[in-house]
Protein backbone atom coordinates (compact mmCIF):
# COMPACT_ATOMS: atom_id res chain seq x y z
CA UNK A 1 0.00 0.00 0.00
CA UNK A 2 1.21 3.55 -0.97
CA UNK A 3 2.19 6.35 1.72
CA UNK A 4 -0.84 7.94 1.13
CA UNK A 5 -3.21 4.97 1.08
CA UNK A 6 -1.72 4.42 4.92
CA UNK A 7 -2.24 7.04 6.34
CA UNK A 8 -5.74 7.83 4.93
CA UNK A 9 -7.07 4.37 6.26
CA UNK A 10 -4.90 5.77 9.86
CA UNK A 11 -7.13 8.25 9.59
CA UNK A 12 -10.45 6.15 9.40
CA UNK A 13 -9.47 3.74 12.10
CA UNK A 14 -8.77 7.05 14.30
CA UNK A 15 -11.93 8.06 13.05
CA UNK A 16 -13.67 4.85 14.09
CA UNK A 17 -11.84 4.44 17.78
CA UNK A 18 -13.12 8.29 18.53
CA UNK A 19 -16.65 7.04 17.39
CA UNK A 20 -16.56 4.29 19.78
CA UNK A 21 -15.73 6.54 22.42
CA UNK A 22 -18.02 9.10 22.01
CA UNK A 23 -21.36 7.36 21.28
CA UNK A 24 -23.13 7.70 24.00
CA UNK A 25 -22.73 11.42 24.07
CA UNK A 26 -23.61 11.98 20.36
CA UNK A 27 -26.99 12.36 20.46
CA UNK A 28 -26.85 15.14 23.25
CA UNK A 29 -24.54 16.86 20.82
CA UNK A 30 -26.87 16.90 18.31
CA UNK A 31 -29.38 18.04 20.76
CA UNK A 32 -27.47 20.87 21.41
CA UNK A 33 -26.42 21.91 17.69
CA UNK A 34 -30.46 21.82 17.65
CA UNK A 35 -31.44 24.07 20.09
CA UNK A 36 -29.13 27.31 18.44
CA UNK A 37 -31.97 26.87 15.95
CA UNK A 38 -35.21 28.80 16.30
CA UNK A 39 -38.12 26.69 15.85
CA UNK A 40 -41.41 27.87 15.84
CA UNK A 41 -44.24 26.47 17.75
CA UNK A 42 -45.51 23.86 15.25
CA UNK A 43 -42.45 22.49 15.09
CA UNK A 44 -41.19 20.01 18.08
CA UNK A 45 -38.19 21.17 19.99
CA UNK A 46 -34.48 20.27 20.10
CA UNK A 47 -35.41 18.35 23.52
CA UNK A 48 -38.92 16.66 22.44
CA UNK A 49 -37.30 15.35 19.31
CA UNK A 50 -34.35 14.06 21.33
CA UNK A 51 -36.62 12.69 23.32
CA UNK A 52 -38.86 10.94 20.62
CA UNK A 53 -35.57 9.66 19.10
CA UNK A 54 -35.08 7.68 22.68
CA UNK A 55 -38.55 6.76 22.67
CA UNK A 56 -38.79 4.87 18.85
CA UNK A 57 -35.05 3.49 19.83
CA UNK A 58 -35.04 -0.44 19.76
CA UNK A 59 -33.61 -2.57 22.23
CA UNK A 60 -32.61 -5.76 21.74
CA UNK A 61 -31.50 -9.38 23.87
CA UNK A 62 -30.30 -12.36 22.39
CA UNK A 63 -29.17 -15.66 23.88
CA UNK A 64 -28.18 -18.93 22.44
CA UNK A 65 -26.68 -21.57 24.21
CA UNK A 66 -24.63 -24.81 22.31
CA UNK A 67 -23.10 -27.87 23.36
CA UNK A 68 -20.77 -29.02 20.24
CA UNK A 69 -18.69 -31.96 20.27
CA UNK A 70 -16.53 -33.29 17.71
CA UNK A 71 -14.70 -36.96 16.82
CA UNK A 72 -12.14 -36.00 14.11
CA UNK A 73 -9.82 -39.49 13.20
CA UNK A 74 -6.68 -37.25 12.75
CA UNK A 75 -3.75 -39.10 14.85
CA UNK A 76 -2.79 -36.66 16.09
CA UNK A 77 -5.86 -35.85 18.88
CA UNK A 78 -5.23 -39.81 20.06
CA UNK A 79 -8.94 -40.30 19.72
CA UNK A 80 -9.68 -37.24 22.39
CA UNK A 81 -13.05 -35.87 21.38
CA UNK A 82 -14.32 -31.79 21.52
CA UNK A 83 -16.86 -30.88 23.44
CA UNK A 84 -17.54 -27.38 23.94
CA UNK A 85 -20.34 -25.80 26.21
CA UNK A 86 -20.93 -22.22 25.31
CA UNK A 87 -23.19 -19.44 25.75
CA UNK A 88 -23.50 -16.37 23.68
CA UNK A 89 -25.38 -13.13 24.94
CA UNK A 90 -25.55 -10.02 22.80
CA UNK A 91 -27.64 -7.14 23.96
CA UNK A 92 -27.69 -4.36 20.95
CA UNK A 93 -29.66 -0.85 20.86
CA UNK A 94 -31.25 1.17 17.79
CA UNK A 95 -32.20 4.42 18.49
CA UNK A 96 -34.46 6.38 16.72
CA UNK A 97 -33.48 9.32 13.97
CA UNK A 98 -32.89 12.48 14.51
CA UNK A 99 -32.25 15.04 11.65
CA UNK A 100 -31.94 11.58 10.13
CA UNK A 101 -29.04 10.39 11.98
CA UNK A 102 -29.20 7.23 14.48
CA UNK A 103 -26.98 5.26 16.42
CA UNK A 104 -26.56 1.33 16.48
CA UNK A 105 -24.78 -0.63 19.36
CA UNK A 106 -24.03 -3.90 20.12
CA UNK A 107 -22.33 -5.73 22.80
CA UNK A 108 -21.19 -9.54 22.67
CA UNK A 109 -20.42 -11.42 25.52
CA UNK A 110 -19.12 -15.56 24.68
CA UNK A 111 -19.10 -17.44 28.02
CA UNK A 112 -17.80 -21.18 29.06
CA UNK A 113 -19.77 -23.10 30.49
CA UNK A 114 -18.53 -25.89 32.26
CA UNK A 115 -14.70 -27.16 30.99
CA UNK A 116 -13.10 -24.93 28.87
CA UNK A 117 -10.00 -27.45 28.25
CA UNK A 118 -11.96 -30.34 26.12
CA UNK A 119 -11.56 -27.88 23.19
CA UNK A 120 -9.13 -25.80 20.79
CA UNK A 121 -10.89 -22.73 21.19
CA UNK A 122 -8.33 -21.18 18.59
CA UNK A 123 -8.72 -18.17 20.02
CA UNK A 124 -6.30 -14.97 19.18
CA UNK A 125 -3.26 -14.06 20.89
CA UNK A 126 -4.30 -14.46 24.73
CA UNK A 127 -7.64 -15.83 24.06
CA UNK A 128 -6.33 -19.08 22.89
CA UNK A 129 -7.08 -21.61 25.49
CA UNK A 130 -3.68 -22.71 24.65
CA UNK A 131 -5.41 -26.38 23.77
CA UNK A 132 -4.05 -28.65 20.89
CA UNK A 133 -4.53 -31.96 21.67
CA UNK A 134 -8.57 -32.27 20.51
CA UNK A 135 -10.36 -31.14 17.86
CA UNK A 136 -11.11 -27.42 16.99
CA UNK A 137 -14.67 -25.62 18.48
CA UNK A 138 -13.62 -21.77 16.99
CA UNK A 139 -15.97 -20.17 20.10
CA UNK A 140 -13.57 -18.08 22.24
CA UNK A 141 -14.24 -17.20 25.69
CA UNK A 142 -14.63 -13.24 25.09
CA UNK A 143 -16.47 -9.67 25.68
CA UNK A 144 -16.44 -7.23 22.70
CA UNK A 145 -18.14 -4.72 21.26
CA UNK A 146 -19.66 -6.64 18.01
CA UNK A 147 -21.03 -2.94 16.79
CA UNK A 148 -20.60 0.80 17.12
CA UNK A 149 -21.96 2.81 14.23
CA UNK A 150 -23.55 6.18 13.44
CA UNK A 151 -25.97 5.90 10.71
CA UNK A 152 -27.04 9.04 8.38
CA UNK A 153 -30.54 8.22 6.42
CA UNK A 154 -31.19 11.47 4.90
CA UNK A 155 -33.70 9.94 2.44
CA UNK A 156 -35.34 6.33 1.74
CA UNK A 157 -32.58 5.94 -0.89
CA UNK A 158 -30.19 6.07 1.03
CA UNK A 159 -27.75 5.25 3.76
CA UNK A 160 -24.48 6.24 5.08
CA UNK A 161 -22.83 4.04 8.24
CA UNK A 162 -19.24 4.94 9.60
CA UNK A 163 -18.67 2.59 12.76
CA UNK A 164 -17.78 -0.92 13.62
CA UNK A 165 -20.74 -3.20 12.37
CA UNK A 166 -21.84 -6.50 10.75
CA UNK A 167 -21.79 -6.68 6.86
CA UNK A 168 -22.94 -9.50 4.74
CA UNK A 169 -23.82 -9.07 0.94
CA UNK A 170 -26.07 -11.44 -0.61
CA UNK A 171 -25.67 -15.00 0.31
CA UNK A 172 -22.93 -14.76 1.96
CA UNK A 173 -20.54 -16.76 -0.07
CA UNK A 174 -17.93 -13.55 -0.43
CA UNK A 175 -19.21 -11.05 2.48
CA UNK A 176 -20.92 -12.91 5.35
CA UNK A 177 -21.19 -12.35 9.16
CA UNK A 178 -20.50 -16.18 10.56
CA UNK A 179 -23.20 -16.00 12.30
CA UNK A 180 -23.45 -19.65 13.27
CA UNK A 181 -20.06 -18.79 15.25
CA UNK A 182 -20.53 -17.87 19.05
CA UNK A 183 -18.78 -14.49 18.38
CA UNK A 184 -19.81 -12.69 14.59
CA UNK A 185 -17.82 -10.99 12.30
CA UNK A 186 -17.39 -7.45 12.05
CA UNK A 187 -15.84 -5.04 9.97
CA UNK A 188 -14.61 -1.22 10.96
CA UNK A 189 -15.84 0.38 7.76
CA UNK A 190 -17.21 3.41 5.64
CA UNK A 191 -20.33 1.98 3.95
CA UNK A 192 -23.12 3.45 1.73
CA UNK A 193 -26.46 2.16 0.00
CA UNK A 194 -28.28 3.72 -2.82
CA UNK A 195 -31.38 3.49 -4.82
CA UNK A 196 -30.42 4.07 -8.55
CA UNK A 197 -33.79 4.43 -10.72
CA UNK A 198 -35.82 2.70 -8.54
CA UNK A 199 -34.62 -0.67 -9.72
CA UNK A 200 -30.73 -1.19 -9.20
CA UNK A 201 -29.57 -0.71 -5.45
CA UNK A 202 -25.99 -0.36 -5.35
CA UNK A 203 -23.24 -0.71 -1.84
CA UNK A 204 -19.93 0.27 -1.28
CA UNK A 205 -17.77 -0.46 1.59
CA UNK A 206 -14.26 0.87 2.46
CA UNK A 207 -13.15 -1.70 5.06
CA UNK A 208 -10.29 -0.55 7.27
CA UNK A 209 -10.54 -3.52 10.02
CA UNK A 210 -11.79 -7.02 10.27
CA UNK A 211 -12.83 -8.21 13.77
CA UNK A 212 -12.54 -11.65 13.63
CA UNK A 213 -14.36 -15.20 15.17
CA UNK A 214 -11.72 -16.12 16.99
CA UNK A 215 -11.04 -12.06 18.64
CA UNK A 216 -8.18 -11.56 16.05
CA UNK A 217 -8.42 -8.44 14.05
CA UNK A 218 -7.02 -7.97 10.37
CA UNK A 219 -5.96 -4.48 9.31
CA UNK A 220 -6.55 -3.84 5.18
CA UNK A 221 -7.60 -1.97 2.74
CA UNK A 222 -10.73 -3.51 1.19
CA UNK A 223 -13.54 -1.74 -1.36
CA UNK A 224 -16.58 -3.68 -2.02
CA UNK A 225 -18.91 -2.61 -4.63
CA UNK A 226 -21.89 -4.61 -5.14
CA UNK A 227 -25.18 -3.46 -6.89
CA UNK A 228 -28.69 -5.87 -7.74
CA UNK A 229 -31.47 -5.40 -9.76
CA UNK A 230 -34.75 -7.34 -9.84
CA UNK A 231 -34.72 -8.89 -13.54
CA UNK A 232 -37.36 -11.24 -14.46
CA UNK A 233 -38.08 -14.14 -12.34
CA UNK A 234 -34.50 -13.25 -10.34
CA UNK A 235 -32.33 -11.21 -8.91
CA UNK A 236 -28.98 -10.16 -10.69
CA UNK A 237 -25.84 -9.19 -8.55
CA UNK A 238 -22.82 -7.74 -9.89
CA UNK A 239 -20.02 -7.27 -7.08
CA UNK A 240 -16.28 -6.31 -7.35
CA UNK A 241 -14.20 -7.31 -4.10
CA UNK A 242 -10.69 -6.01 -3.41
CA UNK A 243 -8.69 -6.68 -0.36
CA UNK A 244 -5.39 -5.53 0.45
CA UNK A 245 -4.17 -7.28 3.69
CA UNK A 246 -1.55 -5.15 5.52
CA UNK A 247 0.51 -8.12 7.91
CA UNK A 248 2.68 -9.92 6.23
CA UNK A 249 1.26 -13.49 7.58
CA UNK A 250 -2.23 -12.19 5.44
CA UNK A 251 -0.94 -10.73 2.50
CA UNK A 252 -1.86 -14.13 0.59
CA UNK A 253 -5.16 -13.07 0.85
CA UNK A 254 -5.00 -9.77 -1.10
CA UNK A 255 -6.90 -10.23 -4.34
CA UNK A 256 -9.26 -8.35 -6.86
CA UNK A 257 -12.67 -10.49 -7.34
CA UNK A 258 -14.96 -9.97 -9.91
CA UNK A 259 -18.15 -11.63 -10.81
CA UNK A 260 -22.06 -12.11 -10.82
CA UNK A 261 -25.20 -13.76 -9.49
CA UNK A 262 -28.63 -14.01 -10.80
CA UNK A 263 -31.33 -16.54 -8.63
CA UNK A 264 -34.79 -16.66 -8.16
CA UNK A 265 -37.63 -18.95 -8.58
CA UNK A 266 -40.57 -19.76 -11.33
CA UNK A 267 -43.71 -20.43 -10.53
CA UNK A 268 -44.70 -24.01 -12.30
CA UNK A 269 -47.88 -26.07 -12.54
CA UNK A 270 -49.87 -27.21 -9.00
CA UNK A 271 -48.44 -24.66 -7.52
CA UNK A 272 -45.06 -25.50 -7.25
CA UNK A 273 -41.85 -23.28 -8.30
CA UNK A 274 -38.68 -23.82 -9.70
CA UNK A 275 -35.98 -23.09 -8.22
CA UNK A 276 -32.36 -21.80 -9.88
CA UNK A 277 -29.24 -20.24 -8.92
CA UNK A 278 -26.00 -19.22 -11.16
CA UNK A 279 -23.06 -17.72 -9.95
CA UNK A 280 -19.53 -16.90 -11.79
CA UNK A 281 -16.39 -15.17 -10.67
CA UNK A 282 -13.35 -14.75 -11.34
CA UNK A 283 -10.06 -13.59 -8.57
CA UNK A 284 -6.97 -12.31 -8.97
CA UNK A 285 -3.91 -11.35 -6.82
CA UNK A 286 -3.98 -7.84 -5.82
CA UNK A 287 -1.94 -5.65 -3.59
CA UNK A 288 1.02 -6.98 -1.60
CA UNK A 289 0.10 -10.55 -2.29
CA UNK A 290 3.43 -12.32 -3.14
CA UNK A 291 1.98 -15.08 -5.43
CA UNK A 292 0.81 -14.18 -9.08
CA UNK A 293 -2.48 -16.18 -9.72
CA UNK A 294 -5.69 -16.34 -11.27
CA UNK A 295 -8.67 -18.81 -10.13
CA UNK A 296 -12.40 -19.65 -11.14
CA UNK A 297 -15.37 -19.72 -8.97
CA UNK A 298 -18.81 -21.33 -9.88
CA UNK A 299 -21.86 -22.21 -8.39
CA UNK A 300 -25.10 -23.46 -10.05
CA UNK A 301 -28.09 -25.06 -8.38
CA UNK A 302 -31.76 -26.32 -9.31
CA UNK A 303 -34.63 -27.35 -7.77
CA UNK A 304 -38.47 -28.15 -7.40
CA UNK A 305 -40.15 -26.19 -4.05
CA UNK A 306 -43.55 -26.64 -3.00
CA UNK A 307 -45.58 -24.40 -0.26
CA UNK A 308 -43.41 -26.17 2.68
CA UNK A 309 -41.01 -28.15 1.01
CA UNK A 310 -37.69 -28.10 -2.24
CA UNK A 311 -35.57 -30.31 -2.88
CA UNK A 312 -32.04 -28.79 -4.60
CA UNK A 313 -28.97 -29.75 -6.66
CA UNK A 314 -26.13 -27.82 -7.45
CA UNK A 315 -22.66 -28.12 -8.26
CA UNK A 316 -19.63 -25.79 -6.75
CA UNK A 317 -16.29 -24.89 -8.03
CA UNK A 318 -13.53 -23.04 -6.07
CA UNK A 319 -10.11 -23.33 -8.48
CA UNK A 320 -6.76 -23.99 -7.35
CA UNK A 321 -3.27 -24.98 -9.63
CA UNK A 322 -1.67 -26.45 -7.02
CA UNK A 323 -0.15 -23.69 -5.75
CA UNK A 324 -2.45 -21.23 -4.92
CA UNK A 325 -6.63 -21.76 -4.93
CA UNK A 326 -9.29 -19.33 -4.38
CA UNK A 327 -9.86 -18.01 -1.06
CA UNK A 328 -12.80 -16.18 0.28
CA UNK A 329 -11.77 -14.92 3.70
CA UNK A 330 -14.74 -12.81 4.35
CA UNK A 331 -17.41 -15.29 3.67
CA UNK A 332 -19.78 -17.25 6.15
CA UNK A 333 -17.86 -20.45 5.51
CA UNK A 334 -20.17 -22.69 7.71
CA UNK A 335 -22.76 -21.97 5.52
CA UNK A 336 -21.01 -23.89 2.03
CA UNK A 337 -19.48 -27.14 1.73
CA UNK A 338 -20.15 -28.91 4.31
CA UNK A 339 -21.17 -28.20 8.51
CA UNK A 340 -18.24 -30.59 9.28
CA UNK A 341 -16.30 -27.26 8.08
CA UNK A 342 -13.28 -29.24 6.51
CA UNK A 343 -12.35 -26.97 3.73
CA UNK A 344 -12.81 -23.35 5.56
CA UNK A 345 -9.47 -22.75 3.35
CA UNK A 346 -9.59 -24.41 0.15
CA UNK A 347 -7.39 -26.64 -0.75
CA UNK A 348 -4.55 -25.39 -3.14
CA UNK A 349 -5.88 -27.89 -5.70
CA UNK A 350 -9.37 -26.28 -5.14
CA UNK A 351 -12.62 -28.09 -4.38
CA UNK A 352 -15.46 -29.23 -6.48
CA UNK A 353 -18.42 -30.05 -4.59
CA UNK A 354 -21.59 -31.96 -5.94
CA UNK A 355 -24.71 -31.43 -3.66
CA UNK A 356 -28.02 -32.09 -3.47
CA UNK A 357 -30.48 -31.03 -0.28
CA UNK A 358 -33.98 -31.07 0.78
CA UNK A 359 -35.84 -29.11 2.94
CA UNK A 360 -39.05 -28.84 4.70
CA UNK A 361 -41.50 -27.33 7.34
CA UNK A 362 -44.40 -29.13 9.16
CA UNK A 363 -45.72 -26.50 11.86
CA UNK A 364 -43.61 -25.68 14.34
CA UNK A 365 -40.51 -28.41 12.47
CA UNK A 366 -38.60 -27.78 10.38
CA UNK A 367 -35.81 -30.59 8.70
CA UNK A 368 -32.38 -30.08 6.03
CA UNK A 369 -30.47 -33.36 4.80
CA UNK A 370 -27.50 -32.36 2.60
CA UNK A 371 -25.45 -34.87 0.91
CA UNK A 372 -22.05 -33.33 -0.32
CA UNK A 373 -19.42 -34.90 -2.60
CA UNK A 374 -15.69 -33.74 -2.15
CA UNK A 375 -13.25 -33.39 -4.51
CA UNK A 376 -10.32 -31.58 -6.73
CA UNK A 377 -10.77 -29.10 -9.29
CA UNK A 378 -10.16 -30.84 -12.70
CA UNK A 379 -6.94 -29.45 -13.31
CA UNK A 380 -5.02 -31.96 -10.89
CA UNK A 381 -3.28 -33.99 -12.61
CA UNK A 382 -5.32 -37.18 -10.95
CA UNK A 383 -8.51 -37.26 -10.08
CA UNK A 384 -8.63 -36.42 -6.27
CA UNK A 385 -11.43 -37.85 -4.19
CA UNK A 386 -11.50 -36.04 -0.99
CA UNK A 387 -14.47 -37.51 0.57
CA UNK A 388 -18.15 -37.22 1.20
CA UNK A 389 -20.27 -35.54 3.63
CA UNK A 390 -24.11 -36.32 5.35
CA UNK A 391 -25.58 -33.09 6.90
CA UNK A 392 -28.89 -33.09 8.87
CA UNK A 393 -30.92 -30.78 10.85
CA UNK A 394 -34.53 -31.00 12.77
CA UNK A 395 -35.25 -27.80 14.68
CA UNK A 396 -38.70 -26.82 17.02
CA UNK A 397 -40.29 -23.75 16.72
CA UNK A 398 -41.45 -23.27 20.48
CA UNK A 399 -44.65 -20.79 20.93
CA UNK A 400 -44.94 -18.16 17.61
CA UNK A 401 -42.56 -17.31 14.51
CA UNK A 402 -40.74 -15.16 17.25
CA UNK A 403 -40.44 -17.97 19.68
CA UNK A 404 -37.64 -19.82 21.61
CA UNK A 405 -35.76 -22.10 18.67
CA UNK A 406 -33.97 -25.53 19.80
CA UNK A 407 -32.22 -27.66 17.17
CA UNK A 408 -29.86 -30.49 16.54
CA UNK A 409 -27.50 -29.92 13.50
CA UNK A 410 -25.01 -33.30 12.96
CA UNK A 411 -22.17 -33.91 10.27
CA UNK A 412 -20.40 -36.49 9.13
CA UNK A 413 -17.77 -36.24 7.27
CA UNK A 414 -16.26 -39.74 5.42
CA UNK A 415 -12.79 -38.83 4.32
CA UNK A 416 -11.33 -40.26 1.21
CA UNK A 417 -7.87 -38.62 -0.41
CA UNK A 418 -7.86 -35.89 2.32
CA UNK A 419 -8.25 -35.48 5.88
CA UNK A 420 -9.87 -38.12 8.38
CA UNK A 421 -13.59 -39.39 9.42
CA UNK A 422 -15.15 -36.38 11.33
CA UNK A 423 -18.45 -36.46 13.12
CA UNK A 424 -20.41 -33.27 15.01
CA UNK A 425 -23.09 -32.64 17.16
CA UNK A 426 -24.72 -28.99 17.79
CA UNK A 427 -27.56 -29.20 20.20
CA UNK A 428 -28.64 -25.38 20.20
CA UNK A 429 -31.33 -22.90 21.99
CA UNK A 430 -32.00 -19.36 20.42
CA UNK A 431 -33.96 -16.67 22.02
CA UNK A 432 -34.51 -13.22 21.55
CA UNK A 433 -36.44 -10.55 22.59
CA UNK A 434 -37.32 -7.01 22.45
CA UNK A 435 -36.87 -5.43 25.54
CA UNK A 436 -38.15 -1.16 24.77
CA UNK A 437 -41.95 -2.76 24.25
Amino acid sequence: MSRVGRLRFRSLRVAVAALLAVLPAAPTRLVAQDSAASVDGAQPTPTSAFREALRSSKVTLGLRYRLEQVEDDTPRFAGRNALASTLRTELAVETGQLRGFSVRLAVEDVSVLGNGQLYDNLGAGSLSNQVSDRPVVADPDLTEVLEAALVWTPSEQTEVQIGRRRLAYDDHRFVGTVAWRQHHQSVDALTLEQAIGGRWRARYALLDRVHRINGGRDDLTGHLLNLSAALGPGRLVLFGYQLDYDADSRRFLSSNTLGGRYSGSAPLRGGRELLFEAQLAQQRDAGGNPLDFEALYARGELGIGGEAWSVRAGWELLGGDGEVALQTPLATLHKFNGWADKFLTTPVWGLEDLFVRYDQEHGRWSWSVWLHRFGADGGAPSRQDYGSELDAEVSLRLGGAEGPLLALRVADYHAEDLFADTTKAMLYAVWSARLDR
